[in-house]
């Protein structure tokens, strides 16, 4: 089995926030396209349109099921196929 390289991060961390995280990583210009798929609790007004600027391929609310996480990655995964294959 091929790993994927996908982030699923969690909105709500102890010590970094999970939108500052992704900021952190679209700044690196080697993975700033890596597909982003977000776990949370529950999204503030002000979180919503950062993580909307933040090219999150999906989100989903906690607890999610297992299916739907499944269903993410792989739509994130297919995500990042199409545009490598029309970047060429």
């Amino acid at each position: 089995m091929k790993a994927l390289p996908i982030l699923v991060n969690d909105v709500r961390m102890p010590h970094i926030a999970g939108h500052q995280m992704i900021e952190n990583i679209r700044d690196q210009e080697r993975i700033a396209d890596l597909p982003v798929v977000i776990l949370t609790s529950g999204v503030l007004i002000n979180d919503a349109a950062r993580i909307q600027n933040l090219k999150v391929i999906s989100d989903l609310m906690k607890p999610c099921k297992q299916q739907d996480l499944l269903s993410a990655v792989l739509n994130a995964h297919g995500t990042q196929m199409l545009i490598k294959q029309s970047s060429r």
